[in-house]
């Protein structure tokens, strides 16, 4: 599907948010459809009342299907069982005439920039790394007693 293109004869660049408020561009679309996405949230956000309404997003309503995030399953069990209310809510007071299915998805929220793994190392005993480290002198495997030297020595800040 072509689109015209913004007359630019004087060779003058674009605007951001001439870009952004173009109906007739890709960016243009999807930022309205974002603002009616955000509009439909806060609507339902209303009808829904506390503490629902803090745990599920309006995630995208495309032809006759409104998808809703949810933060965990109880919460989304929760949406399932009010889902004939919304429905009801969302044809009759939001003009969503064609809407037909709501569904439910999980989106656990992204903690994954914010921590770190912590990497625990396993700890030993002060008697088991004696232990070890005698078992260690009378291997004759070289590998093995080194390999079991490492791990007392390794727990050294541990014990």
């Amino acid at each position: 599907m072509l689109f015209p293109m913004p007359d630019r004869s004087n060779n003058n660049p674009a605007t951001l948010t001439s870009l952004l408020k173009d109906k007739y561009s890709l960016l243009g679309r999807l930022c309205q459809h974002a603002e009616y996405l955000a509009h439909l949230d806060k609507k339902l956000c209303l009808f829904l009342g506390s503490p629902l309404n803090s745990h599920y997003s309006v995630a995208n309503y495309v032809n006759d299907t409104l998808v809703l995030h949810s933060d965990s399953a109880a919460w989304a069990a929760k949406l399932r069982y009010n889902i004939p209310a919304i429905l009801s809510y969302m044809q009759n007071e939001c003009n969503l005439i064609a809407l037909k299915t709501i569904r439910i998805k999980i989106k656990l929220p992204d903690n994954s920039a914010q921590h770190e793994p912590v990497i625990r190392k396993p700890a030993i005993s002060s008697a088991s790394a004696i232990f070890i480290n005698q078992a260690a002198a009378s291997m004759p495997d070289d590998d093995l007693r080194l390999s079991l030297l490492k791990l007392v020595k390794n727990n050294q800040d541990y014990i």
